[in-house]
């Protein structure tokens, strides 16, 4: 099928709803009910996209049941399909491409005039690098820039022959995203081809809602009278499901003074370890799922490094916004962050006693775990925003202007001057120093020198015995 023959029919379209003349296509054939991180990630993106006055359409899965005029069901098959790393593919890799585009096509005819934007990016997040490299090798017609992510990536060590990612790279039309910092480092050992990596921002929280949220008061309070730990996994395979059922037998044997809650979706915990744990089953709201955080104070992630050697996790991100101290399993990529932050504490094994250890060293120092973690989180945030990812489909200057424009960079200066009202000179400190390295204003560096004077004159006023 010729994709420009597909773009001149007329069917049911979306029409811009403003004058704005840049178009985010959002490429999501997995989001079909509001279950898992794909319709959390699109409203995060279409959020970002809003502050940043470009146009936002969606193209899900054709069977979606979920109902906004910005969502177009159009895709027959889900990612899995079009990573081209199931065994249905073999031998089939350009069909498989040739389909990708021609739905994408179809997807495209239900946006009115979309010829009208000056700059058009089609973004998949769900993608491979198997798909990034089939479509530079398939001759077609091409509808706008396509910025792929690795997100497949994780099921193989080098997805495809080294020879084959020279054409991706210097594709001009196909641009394609390492999953994560370690991912990139992994495929240029293999290919000596560099590539950007995506950023991993929260996937519950806007720029500006995460920085009010390190900035509020709530941040640094304890959670609950006793300390609750908090396994958020699913019970699921690669998150540790056998780790979770070995630490809970360990738990009702020993009897610690903490208290023990589980996410169980589809209720894989036996019935005789149900007893003196607080079991979550089933599917919960965005709001839902920020309340188990909220009453956790600690979460433990033994996400295995088979599986998440290089893949991200939104969990640790959650972590980091709702000031859960997580730990974690040494050789993942959540190991990685953690390392790489300076938060969080870093488990050499998946035995109980190990696990336990770790929760009791972060009960004993929780002020100073917390202090890391709260720094942490600025500095996640601040490579880490909605405004970065934007940055990976369009150009900087196309996105957001001059650099302290952007959302996280307003929002941080915010929340700064929030912390100085309510007298955290400290906190104030450094987020101010998180913004001259981002932006070097003078500004920045004299609110610096305010809040040391400001604290010096605090502690002074200090009664003393």
């Amino acid at each position: 099928m010729d994709i420009s023959q597909a773009l001149d029919c007329n069917n049911f379209r979306f029409t811009p709803q403003s004058d704005k003349k840049r178009l985010l296509i959002s490429v999501n054939p997995d989001l079909k009910t509001d279950f898992g991180h794909f319709l959390n990630y699109e409203k995060r993106i279409r959020n970002a996209c809003a502050e940043a006055e470009i146009d936002h359409v969606c193209l899900s899965h054709k069977t979606c049941q979920i109902s906004y005029d910005w969502l177009l069901p159009t895709f027959s098959q889900d990612s899995g399909h079009f990573s081209l790393l199931r065994r249905d593919a073999l031998n089939r890799e350009e069909k498989i491409a040739n389909q990708f585009l021609n739905e994408l096509a179809n997807g495209l005819k239900k946006v009115s005039e979309w010829e009208q934007y000056n700059e058009v990016g089609v973004f998949y997040y769900c993608g491979s690098s198997k798909l990034a490299v089939a479509l530079s090798e398939v001759p077609h017609n091409k509808i706008a820039p396509i910025t792929i992510n690795a997100f497949w990536d994780f099921l193989e060590d080098t997805a495809c022959d080294p020879e084959r990612y020279c054409g991706l790279k210097f594709d001009r039309e196909i641009s394609f995203l390492a999953m994560s910092q370690l991912h990139r480092n992994e495929i240029l050992d293999q290919t000596g081809f560099m590539f950007d990596f995506i950023p991993n921002p929260s996937p519950l929280e806007s720029d500006a809602q995460a920085v009010e949220l390190l900035t509020g008061k709530s941040y640094q309070d304890s959670k609950t009278v006793s300390s609750t730990v908090f396994f958020p996994g699913l019970m699921s395979k690669g998150k540790g499901d056998d780790t979770t059922l070995r630490f809970i037998r360990h738990y009702l044997d020993k009897k610690p003074n903490f208290e023990l809650r589980v996410r169980d979706r589809t209720q894989q915990i036996p019935q005789d370890l149900k007893s003196g744990i607080i079991i979550e089953e089933g599917d919960f709201d965005d709001q839902g799922i920020r309340d188990l955080y909220f009453s956790s104070d600690i979460a433990v992630l033994p996400y295995e490094k088979d599986i998440f050697k290089v893949r991200t996790s939104g969990a640790i991100v959650d972590c980091l916004m709702y000031g859960v101290i997580p730990i974690v399993l040494s050789g993942s990529w959540l190991a990685h962050i953690c390392e790489k932050y300076n938060f969080g504490y870093v488990a050499q094994s998946t035995e109980p006693e190990v696990l336990f250890l770790a929760i009791k060293t972060i009960m004993k120092e929780t002020h100073e775990f917390k202090m890391r973690q709260w720094r942490a989180a600025i500095c996640y945030l601040s490579e880490n925003s909605w405004d970065a990812l934007l940055n990976c489909v369009f150009q900087p200057d196309i996105v957001s202007g001059k650099s302290e424009q952007t959302v996280f960079v307003k929002s941080l200066l915010a929340g700064s001057n929030r912390l100085v009202r309510n007298g955290e000179y400290e906190k104030a400190t450094f987020l101010y120093e998180v913004l001259s390295q981002n932006v070097p204003l003078k500004m920045y560096r004299d609110n610096i020198a305010l809040c040391e004077r400001l604290n010096q004159l605090e502690k002074f006023r200090e009664p003393t015995l």
